[in-house]
C-alpha cells in the first residue's frame, strides 16, 4: 500500500476526507493528500471510481476506491491488520461499523443544516440538530462510558475513533 498512495477530497468543512487523514496519520503512514477545489473538480472526476470524492488511489492505480467509509474500512483492515483496527472479532468488527454509522448520523445532520439555501428549511434543520445531537450524544456517550470510558470498541483505538474526531467536534 506504501506505494503511490492519494487520497483526493474536496476542500469544504465538512470533508469526508478527514477521517482516512486520520487513519494515515494514525498508522504513520505517507500518501498523497490532494484537496480539490470545486473549480478543479471537473479536472479530477473522471480518475475517480464512481466520479465521485474522496477517493483513494493505491498501488500505482491497480487500485483506486471512493466512499469514504468503504475506504476506511479497507484501510482499517489493511494498515497494520494485526492490530485490529477493524474490531478484532466479527462482533467488535460490528460494533465499530455500527458506531461509525452512528457518527455518520450525525455528521449528515451537520452537513445538511451547514448547506441548507433556503431560510426556513434551514430553520427547521437547525432545529432538528439541536434537539437530536444531545440525545444522540448522550446515548454514545452512555455506550463509551459502559466500555471503560476511553474506546468506544476493544481497549485500543478502533475504526470508529476517525469518524468521531472528523464529525462531533466541529458541530
Amino acid at each position: 500500500m506504501t506505494r503511490n498512495t492519494r487520497i483526493r477530497s474536496p476542500t469544504s468543512t465538512f470533508n469526508r476526507g478527514e477521517p482516512i487523514r486520520l487513519i494515515f496519520a494514525y498508522f504513520d503512514v505517507q500518501c498523497e493528500d490532494n484537496r480539490i477545489t470545486q473549480e478543479d473538480w471537473p479536472k479530477f472526476k473522471p480518475d475517480s471510481p464512481m466520479g465521485q470524492a474522496p477517493y483513494l488511489v493505491v498501488d500505482d492505480g491497480k487500485l483506486a476506491l471512493c466512499q469514504m467509509q468503504a475506504i476506511c474500512r479497507y484501510l482499517a483492515k489493511s494498515l497494520r491488520p494485526n492490530d485490529y483496527f477493524a474490531g478484532a472479532t466479527k462482533s467488535d468488527s460490528a460494533r465499530c461499523d455500527m458506531y461509525v454509522e452512528a457518527f455518520m448520523d450525525l455528521y449528515t445532520l451537520g452537513v445538511e443544516r451547514a448547506f441548507e439555501k433556503d431560510p426556513e428549511m434551514k430553520a427547521k434543520k437547525d432545529e432538528k440538530f439541536k434537539s437530536q445531537r444531545p440525545v444522540r450524544l448522550e446515548l454514545l456517550q452512555d455506550h463509551l462510558k459502559k466500555n471503560g470510558g476511553q474506546c468506544f470498541v476493544g481497549r485500543k483505538a478502533s475504526s470508529c475513533k476517525p469518524m468521531y474526531f472528523a464529525s462531533i467536534p466541529r458541530q
